[in-house]
């Protein structure tokens, strides 16, 4: 039997808003983020895109063990230009990483990567995001999307927008979006630690 979920709706979005307001270390960690990515905007200095990294990595448990070769991978994409375009190709060009000649797929740090670089402009993908997503598809159907198609940055941010649009939603920013999905997913479909 497949899990229902709270559809989205202006109340449930307010409600989990009300509720992150309430989380002090994530609240603390998403600021020290924005700070450092404020202080270092450009990715062309190893160095910064360094710190960059292991902020995000440790923030949000992205389980990169290789920072420096994700580090370097990111300095030799020239990525500024297309993350002031919002270019939604970067996502996936900076998750592909070759290491010992295997290429990882670290998607979903690159989302956060590409969000931190846009002040939130670009959204956050995450398996709670996903798994809302998929789910609330199932009971009300809002776009035409598989779970392959979620980790196509372009494809994703589509979703994003089709589910906005459909459930009325379009007055929240991304990052509240992204929020909101988070934290209902955390509730809906909790890890097991």
């Amino acid at each position: 039997m497949t899990k229902l979920v709270k559809l989205p709706c202006k109340e449930q979005v307010d409600l989990y808003l009300k509720k992150w307001n309430t989380l002090e270390h994530y609240k603390a960690n998403e600021s020290a983020t924005n700070k450092v990515f404020d202080l270092f905007p450009k990715n062309n200095k190893l160095e910064e895109i360094l710190t960059k990294v292991c902020l995000v990595n440790a923030f949000y448990s992205t389980s990169i063990y290789d920072i420096f070769s994700v580090s370097k991978h990111i300095l030799s994409l020239n990525i500024d230009k297309k993350l002031a375009k919002q270019d939604l190709t970067v996502a996936n060009d900076i998750a592909k990483v070759e290491m010992k000649d295997k290429v990882r797929d670290f998607y979903s740090f690159a989302t956060k990567y590409c969000c931190h670089s846009t002040n939130g402009l670009l959204p956050i993908y995450d398996s709670f995001v996903e798994k809302m997503l998929l789910q609330i598809n199932k009971q009300e159907h809002f776009a035409n999307f598989k779970r392959a198609d979620l980790r196509e940055y372009a494809k994703f941010n589509q979703v994003l927008a089709d589910f906005q649009t459909h459930f009325k939603l379009d007055k929240y920013s991304l990052g509240e979006i992204d929020r909101y999905l988070w934290l209902a997913g955390k509730d809906e479909f909790p890890k097991n630690y």
